[in-house]
């Protein structure tokens, strides 16, 4: 029985930190991976017995309190590496909760230590770790739903960023806090001195203040973020406008020049059918039709926005002599923000132009493919390529320079915001990204 109990008493403890860690990612599972999920966890928590029991089973006298604390640590680190393997793209986000999780467990533990310590030391240890678990249970149960209202909609959460530079560096704070006090109080006692409760007491308050400080250092990105955007939405359409008009300036000479010329055209035809060249006059009609279509405005889609963003890309890829190939069907009304989607186009062909420029002239193609149909978008660009690619944990290109692949943060942003599905590849030679918005 003492065995048993004891036992109980680790892996009970372990389910309080794992409902913390599930929660942040909750939102963005499908029902039938929650259940999987949930599989995965249940197959841990029974592995979790049999471990502990063939482990301590041959020799129970030498079960100490420093053993309860090591596998609390150790048996935790399993259900993050299984949330790891199953929610991907996320590695830095689940060391970082795992660190505030285990900070907020850790504190509570101390809480409930400090009257556990207090038990006589001729307490059976198995009754000690009981009350120690049941106590921290309690203690979770008694706060959780008011931590979790406070929390859940934390932008850290909810942040539509995903910068695998900034996750690279903020994780290590939690995680850096909590394991340097265990290696403080990783020992054979319960919580029994000043310099040990203050120790709990300024980890709690330092990882306090690092959420706060990064929440608004989140919320300044996001606010970033939405400013460049908006500045180049308004770059886009100013460009645009600023080239539809240079268009529509050489429209003005050609339709002044084709006035000027009329008699001459209209002589011209007149001596073709006087000479009865029926081929020749409906060629020099042909060809005089040709020349007034390219007095007309350019109009790639009907939203006029998304035709902005696409008017000033076609033209930057022209002056680079890129062949670009355009099949779109974008109409002017959108479920979605038109700006955003011209945004994520815009940044897309930006990128597209840049790698095609770095390949040799007779590679140097792009292809755009944009269909809305049955209240769906899906959107296709490729690009020749054939450099290595650095792929980040989202999935998307990234960057080994700081300050750079804004466009790509921007393209994600959008993604999130909207939950569309995205995905990159590159095989024979052709990068791709596609994007769907339902």
């Amino acid at each position: 029985m003492p065995l048993f109990i004891t036992i109980l008493a680790i892996t009970i403890a372990q389910l309080p930190g794992l409902a913390m860690r599930y929660l942040p990612f909750s939102k963005s599972l499908e029902l039938g991976r929650k259940k999987k999920l949930f599989l995965y966890y249940t197959a841990a928590f029974i592995f979790q017995h049999l471990a502990v029991y063939i482990l301590v089973r041959g020799d129970y006298s030498n079960v100490t309190l420093l053993t309860y604390k090591r596998l609390l640590f150790l048996l935790s680190t399993i259900y993050v590496f299984i949330n790891i393997a199953f929610i991907k793209a996320n590695l830095y986000k689940h060391i970082f909760i795992y660190g505030m999780q285990g900070g907020y467990s850790l504190f509570l533990h101390s809480i409930v230590a400090l009257f556990v310590g207090r038990i006589s030391t001729a307490t059976p240890l198995y009754i000690q770790l009981s009350i120690q678990t049941i106590g921290y249970s309690i203690l979770f149960t008694l706060f959780f739903i008011p931590l979790w209202k406070k929390v859940s909609n934390s932008i850290i959460f909810n942040s539509q960023l995903t910068n695998d530079y900034y996750w690279n560096v903020i994780w290590m704070i939690p995680a850096l806090a909590i394991y340097s006090d265990a290696m403080v109080t990783m020992n054979n006692q319960w919580i029994n001195s000043l310099p040990q409760i203050i120790s709990r007491i300024m980890t709690a308050l330092s990882l306090i203040i690092s959420w706060k400080w990064i929440t608004l250092d989140f919320e300044s990105l996001e606010n970033m973020l939405y400013l460049k955007n908006q500045n180049k939405i308004m770059n886009l359409q100013t460009e645009g406008i600023l080239a539809q008009a240079e268009i529509l300036r050489e429209s003005e000479n050609h339709i002044k020049i084709c006035k000027h010329d009329m008699r001459h055209n209209l002589g011209i035809i007149r001596s073709l059918i006087q000479d009865k060249k029926t081929e020749d006059v409906l060629n020099y009609i042909e060809e005089l039709d040709t020349t007034m279509k390219a007095t007309k405005p350019l109009v790639y889609c009907k939203n006029t926005i998304v035709n902005s963003a696409l008017l000033v890309y076609m033209t930057k890829a022209k002056e680079k002599n890129i062949d670009v190939k355009l099949e779109l069907n974008i109409p002017d009304k959108l479920p979605w923000n038109s700006n955003d989607i011209a945004i994520l186009i815009a940044n897309a062909f930006e990128n597209a132009i840049i790698a095609s420029s770095k390949q040799s002239l007779d590679e140097q193609e792009i292809y755009i493919s944009a269909r809305f149909y049955d209240e769906k978008l899906a959107i296709i660009f490729k690009n020749r390529f054939n450099g290595e690619i650095l792929i980040g944990s989202s999935g998307f290109p990234t960057s080994t320079e700081p300050g750079h692949g804004i466009g790509i943060q921007s393209i994600l942003s959008i993604v999130n915001k909207y939950k569309a599905s995205a995905s990159c590849t590159s095989n024979n030679g052709w990068f791709n990204m596609t994007f769907l918005f339902t």
